[in-house]
Parts: structure tokens; C-alpha cells; sequence
């Protein structure tokens, strides 16, 4: 085992946990992914946060107003 020196007591979490923001905004990258382009098929792909449904379009501002049209009137019901 490796003798790192003198610990005090409120080190030893810190150590073991790691820094939670680090972790928290890996999470948050993963869970939010944007527009995506597929590059072989050409084709611009999101999931619907709020329900998950895919949508797909050639072009990415065709499917920017699918994706609002979607969310205002399908998911949510109108506001």
C-alpha cells in the first residue's frame, strides 16, 4: 500500500468521491444530444425531450420546425 502522508479526516471523502461536477456534467452531455447529422445517409436526426419520439429530415431547418410544431402541439398538448 502506498503511504500518501498525513490525511485529515475531511480529505478522505473527498478522495474517494471525486469531484460530483465532473460526473454531473458528463451526464448532462450524454442525456442532451442536439441535432445530429449522419453523414452517410445525409439525414439530420433529435429525439423529442420531452417524450422521446425520433424525428428525422434532410435538412436541419425542416427539422427544426418539425421538432417545435411536435413540442407545442403533440407533446404538450397546445400552450
Amino acid at each position: 500500500m502506498l503511504f500518501l502522508g498525513r490525511l485529515e479526516l475531511g480529505q478522505l471523502p473527498r478522495l474517494l468521491l471525486g469531484d460530483p461536477m465532473t460526473n454531473l456534467k458528463a451526464l448532462g452531455r450524454e442525456r442532451r444530444k442536439g441535432f445530429q447529422h449522419n453523414f452517410f445517409t445525409g439525414e439530420w436526426t433529435i429525439n423529442c425531450h420531452t417524450c422521446g419520439e425520433p424525428m428525422d429530415s434532410k435538412s436541419r431547418s425542416v427539422l427544426a420546425l418539425i421538432y417545435k410544431y411536435h413540442t407545442k402541439n403533440d407533446c404538450l398538448g397546445g400552450w
